[in-house]
């Protein structure tokens, strides 16, 4: 959506071996204004397998004559976060080209779960 916009906190811990305070500086602000992912990570084969469900994802793969299966990780990128506190690293999915276009971003978040993401 045009001029959507969310804001996720940063966490701080705590050094066990120093027991000073750690400022983990994430990236905690998304806007499909500014999409841009200013600290990237990696994005796990796990997540790959799910953005692969998506229905969206699902008719460009169509669209593009990609195989299932076959989905390019250079259609997404991903920071890290940490969310509610947890000290699970969970992921905000940023759609890239040619998932995206002038007036739509696509957004996805991964909560590290038991089962996986």
């Amino acid at each position: 959506m045009m001029g959507s916009k969310f804001s996720l906190l940063t966490s701080v811990g705590v050094s066990p071996a120093t027991g000073r305070e750690l400022h983990q500086v994430e990236q905690s602000d998304f806007s499909a204004e500014d999409a841009a992912v200013r600290k990237p990570v990696a994005i796990p084969q796990r997540v790959l397998t799910n953005l692969e469900k998506d229905e969206t994802v699902q008719n460009v793969l169509r669209d593009q004559n990609i195989q299932p299966g076959d989905l390019p990780a250079s259609w997404f990128s991903a920071s890290a976060i940490h969310l509610s506190g947890s000290k699970a690293t969970d992921l905000i999915v940023v759609g890239e080209p040619p998932l995206v276009g002038g007036n739509v971003t696509l957004f996805w978040v991964f909560r590290a779960t038991p089962r996986g993401p």
